[in-house]
């Protein structure tokens, strides 16, 4: 039950008080690229070279973006 209401927490910080927003370049961990889409559990980046990665939104909650 704890990762469910992480990930639900993470979704929910993302979505009321984001760092970034939908069309802006952003790199988290290994992956950059401009944000498509951010759901209640995870974000979602066009990367340089045209693929999507979605990355849990706990992750980039917890990372320096």
């Amino acid at each position: 039950m704890k990762p469910a209401l992480e990930k639900l927490a993470a979704g929910f910080a993302l979505t009321t008080r984001p760092a970034f927003k939908i069309g802006d370049d952003i790199g988290v961990k290994d992956f950059q690229g401009t944000v498509l889409e951010i759901t209640g559990r995870s974000t979602v980046l066009r990367l340089r070279d045209g693929r999507r990665a979605h990355l849990p939104n706990t992750d980039v909650v917890d990372e320096t973006i």
